[in-house]
């Protein structure tokens, strides 16, 4: 229950901006290893709009490897070195800032992500708290609005590792 509250709160902010501080810090580091975990649980991601797939074939510490249908017909016809794409996590995270931003973006709102617009926004669909939706008529994605209401009856305290768990 504690990883929905802290998903209140950071969703809303820039890592840019939650760099800031220790606890921004720690934040920007949560999102990460949340990122992480994703990418090292899915084989699998498929575009939203198109439904092509995006294998995620390795992950590292920096990011992770990804080859598509088009990439490895390319390898094999001699048109590429290797059959992947190598995706780092500040990619991925100057592609979420672009989303957060908005918090309702398509693939036209990638602007400095664009090339890899389409995976991103199936990466981050993966995520429980972004749905599918339609913007300007592309597919989009949206973050869902989480309320502190919905928390205000919920009282926390730290565990021996610092981490808010609901008191029982």
């Amino acid at each position: 229950m504690h990883s929905n509250l802290g998903m209140c709160f950071f969703i809303s902010k820039k890592f840019d901006n939650i760099n800031k501080g220790n606890f921004g810090i720690v934040v920007g580091k949560m999102l990460e290893k949340l990122l992480v975990e994703l990418a090292k649980q899915i084989d699998c991601i498929y575009t939203l709009s198109s439904n092509n797939p995006n294998w995620i074939t390795k992950v590292d510490s920096n990011g992770f490897y990804v080859e598509t249908e088009k990439s490895r017909e390319k390898f094999e016809n001699g048109g590429l070195d290797q059959p992947w794409e190598y995706i780092s996590f500040d990619f991925i995270r100057t592609g979420w800032n672009e989303f957060i931003e908005l918090r309702t973006a398509n693939s036209n709102d990638f602007l400095k992500t664009k090339e890899k617009s389409s995976f991103l926004m199936a990466f981050f669909h993966q995520l429980p708290f972004v749905t599918k939706t339609v913007k300007e008529n592309a597919v989009a994605i949206q973050l869902k609005e989480l309320k502190m209401s919905k928390f205000t009856n919920i009282n926390l305290h730290p565990n021996k590792k610092g981490d808010m768990n609901p008191i029982p």
